[in-house]
């Protein structure tokens, strides 16, 4: 596999017994109605909050934009309105979860202006945002001028956003946008809750010139970011995950059925892991699902892929690692654009989508101090 400055996969120069001084790289954040946490000698201060009075605080999630130069007058109108929401509900920062930008909008030049309407309104809003990346942030070739690589548009946000941006990233980890924000309570020194982000790569294999080939299916984190994460994870902190592109667990572990039924409702899946290459007709299971809906076939990696080498920790996938951490309350991804659904599969692991963006609806989140959260599907 070639190593994409594009993706900006690095060397992984830490073990697991490392890995978690590595989360202390990272600058401390502001967020509306809550106090800087810069009073805390903080373990981990990649990116680091206080809970506010109401020992609250709420989050965005917005998945798969896709911005393209055509929707940049719709764009604004949709950033007026998230605008409205971020006041609304006093939302103190938002995630950009990947597939920002439509990978032919990914210029150098087209970049800065879709996405500046953004800047300006978290600026009026004084709203933080952390971004992370999907499949679409960097299919073009490292070395081609004219396209913003992943690195660059996370730079990008950095400069235009000063101390309003979320610099969590772990550059020695794999990818960009692999780290955790930690949100504490107030005269208390350890995380009451923490926020995992993770890139989740693009495509699993390269073309010579570095550009990946989207017909080979889709990747998931690395060994390096699983381990960082077992590591980090370890102190028992209530805590959600959220990256790009789905797991495959979500179809094997109860949330869907096989069916012979066919049309509405009904998608694709592998959800028979002893014959992991044929798809199944498959239906969502009624009682897990505790929200939302599922409009087409969830995308996770394949099993070959998710399971190997490179995706593992001594045979520890990702799923496994949320398990084995014993606090993971949730992970939640975008990449399948109409699904929207928040269930709890067979081993009380919870698992949700976020649908498009471009629908004008946001996952918001709610997190308390004492460890419990609430999400949903918000229009705005």
């Amino acid at each position: 596999m070639f190593l994409l400055d594009m993706i900006n996969r690095k060397t992984f120069i830490c073990g697991i017994s490392s890995c978690a001084s590595l989360a202390g790289i990272g600058s401390l954040n502001s967020i509306l109605g809550a106090e800087k946490a810069d009073d805390v000698n903080l373990n981990n201060p990649s990116a680091s909050f206080k809970f506010g009075d109401d020992d609250a605080v709420t989050f965005f999630m917005i998945a798969d934009w896709h911005l393209r130069m055509k929707d940049k007058p719709p764009s604004t109108v949709i950033v007026d309105k998230l605008e409205k929401k971020i006041k609304a509900l006093n939302a103190s920062f938002v995630v950009l979860s990947g597939d920002n930008v439509n990978t032919r909008e990914n210029t150098v030049e087209k970049f800065p202006i879709l996405m500046t309407p953004l800047v300006e309104a978290l600026k009026r809003t004084n709203t933080s945002l952390a971004i992370t990346f999907g499949n679409h942030d960097s299919e073009h070739a490292p070395d081609d001028p004219a396209y913003f690589s992943r690195q660059a548009q996370y730079d990008w946000f950095k400069k235009q956003l000063g101390d309003l941006f979320i610099d969590y990233d772990i550059p020695e980890l794999t990818g960009v946008g692999t780290g955790v924000i930690n949100i504490y309570a107030k005269d208390i020194k350890k995380p009451s809750f923490k926020v995992y982000l993770a890139d989740s790569g693009s495509y699993v294999r390269f073309r010579e010139d570095g550009s990946p080939i989207p017909s080979s299916g889709w990747d998931n984190p690395h060994s390096d970011q699983i381990a960082w994460y077992m590591s980090d994870s370890d102190d028992k902190v209530p805590h959600l995950w959220i990256q790009h592109i789905i797991v495959p667990d979500i179809i094997t572990n109860g949330v869907f059925e096989k069916t012979e039924e066919q049309g509405k409702g009904i998608v694709k899946g592998r959800i028979d892991k002893s014959n992991p290459g044929k798809l199944f007709n498959v239906k969502p299971v009624a009682s897990k699902l505790l929200a939302g809906q599922v409009r087409e076939s969830p995308c996770p990696p394949q099993w070959s892929v998710y399971e190997n080498k490179e995706h593992t920790v001594n045979g520890v996938t990702l799923y496994e690692a949320w398990r084995k951490s014993g606090s993971m309350k949730g992970a939640f991804f975008g990449h399948d654009h109409s699904n929207s659904f928040d269930t709890i599969d067979n081993n009380g692991m919870r698992l949700g989508a976020t649908a498009i963006f471009n629908w004008g609806q946001v996952r918001v989140f709610k997190i308390k101090a004492d460890g419990a959260y609430t999400t949903y599907m918000s229009k705005l």
